[in-house]
């Protein structure tokens, strides 16, 4: 194949960060940020946007009129 395969020149901190985020497993630990941090993302957040979907969902009545059917004859289906 043509071209020089070792042409790209590494950078030391990118290197150094690839070989640390491999190893992760090995080094990790539960500290209070590190729970905090799960905790929000895994619990908080996903809960936040449910209530707001749920909230959301019963403020909009989007029930269309059908043909010959007047406003007063709409069900409300809650």
């Amino acid at each position: 194949m043509a071209g020089d395969h070792n042409s790209l020149i590494k950078n030391a901190a990118i290197e150094r960060w690839g070989i640390m985020r491999n190893n992760l497993h090995q080094t990790f630990r539960f500290t209070r940020a590190t729970i905090v941090t799960g905790f929000i993302c895994s619990v908080a957040i996903p809960l936040g946007i449910y209530t707001f979907c749920y909230v959301e969902d019963y403020k909009w009545d989007i029930t269309a009129i059908r043909r010959g059917q007047t406003k007063g004859d709409m069900k409300i289906k809650h």
